[in-house]
């Protein structure tokens, strides 16, 4: 069974530089990886045994080149100029039927961009929403004082997704960052029971039969009109082309 890692984040962010550092020092660097884009980056980026192939988006089907033969470790990078949460939203469906399992979902916050255009901030909440680890980079022209209100905003939401910082497109510790341990609030990629989510009081048990069925990821939510219950901004209005 493939192991997954999801990318979130925007286009522009250093993600093609951040990847190269967590392949190159955060796994073995003899055993074969797959990264699949959007045609974002230069494939010679990553050199063997890295493989690239491209992966989109069809008609609510997500295509990729050849999923049956993927090695054990295959990161997907998002399109970084679309909705994440119509793309988590079609891997969290499409994913498992691969017979792939998520091993964690990082997202890479473009700090000065963010700085610059604070209506941003629904965007990367909802990509940090469905991720284990937020890497914080392109900080240039961040002033400490915008970091610190950052990360104590997110430590004021109890959010369990950790924080890291970027520094010339590496972290601190590649291999903590691929740790597959889960520290996502989404539960879209977990095994859950609808029981576990459900508060029965022993003494007033419902007497009408009652449809056994997960709760929807927030940000999946649709109102009557089919539009989602959460709105993000459209970050490709804010990226230069």
């Amino acid at each position: 069974m493939a192991s997954i890692y999801i990318i979130l984040g925007a286009a522009g962010s250093g993600r093609r530089e951040i990847l190269a550092d967590l392949i190159a020092n955060g796994l073995d660097a003899s055993a074969p990886v797959r990264v699949y884009h959007t045609g974002e980056f230069d494939d010679s980026t990553f050199p063997a045994p890295v493989e690239t192939q491209h992966w989109g988006i069809s008609e609510g089907t997500l295509s990729v080149d050849t999923p049956e033969t993927a090695p054990e470790t295959v990161f997907f990078v998002a399109d970084g100029r679309a909705n994440p949460v119509d793309q988590m939203e079609i891997f969290a469906a499409l994913i498992p039927r691969l017979g792939w399992k998520v091993a964690r979902v990082l997202t890479v916050v473009h700090c000065s961009l963010l700085d610059q255009h604070p209506e941003l901030g629904d965007w990367f909440k909802a990509c940090i929403h469905f991720s284990d680890a937020a890497l914080l980079a392109r900080r240039e022209g961040v002033s400490n004082a915008w970091l610190k209100r950052f990360t104590d905003a997110h430590k004021e939401a109890c959010n369990p997704c950790a924080l890291e910082l970027v520094k010339k497109g590496t972290v601190e510790n590649p291999a903590r960052i691929l740790l597959p341990e889960a520290r996502r609030l989404s539960m879209v990629f977990d095994d859950t029971d609808p029981l576990d989510e459900m508060e029965f009081d022993e003494e007033n048990l419902p007497d009408e039969p009652f449809d056994l069925k997960s709760k929807p990821d927030p940000y999946f939510e649709r109102i009557p009109n089919g539009a989602r219950r959460i709105q993000i901004p459209d970050i490709a209005r804010f990226i230069a082309p």
